[in-house]
């Protein structure tokens, strides 16, 4: 996409007045681009795992290719959306990870109380 360098002010004056309308426009803008990565990633995972092959072969056949930066920086031009999956599934992971501790935490909490 080209870009125009004369539209920068009024790029950056638009987000300055949506800014002052709305400040939480910015975290709106945060939350649309997640969906979106999220979405991306998804459709390169769909792409990446053939049909019958679960997400659990998935990453072991990344571990198994995977034995350091060089090799996931081969794997990234060989195979992108294998390595795109690879890193949903971890991103996922430590989010269930995450969520089972707040839990925990508050259940904790909650008989403290």
């Amino acid at each position: 996409m080209p870009s125009d360098p004369g539209q920068h002010p009024a790029y950056v004056g638009g987000w300055i007045k949506a800014l002052h309308d709305e400040p939480l426009e910015t975290f709106r803008a945060a939350a649309d681009a997640e969906k979106i990565q999220k979405y991306i990633y998804s459709l390169q995972q769909q792409q990446a795992i053939p049909e019958g092959i679960s997400l659990a072969d998935a990453l072991q056949e990344y571990e198994r290719r995977v034995d350091g930066q060089e090799a996931r920086k081969q794997l990234e031009r060989e195979n992108p959306a294998l390595v795109a999956a690879r890193d949903a599934a971890v991103v996922q992971q430590k989010r269930e990870r995450i969520q089972l501790e707040l839990v925990s935490r508050a259940a904790a909490h909650g008989r403290r109380a």
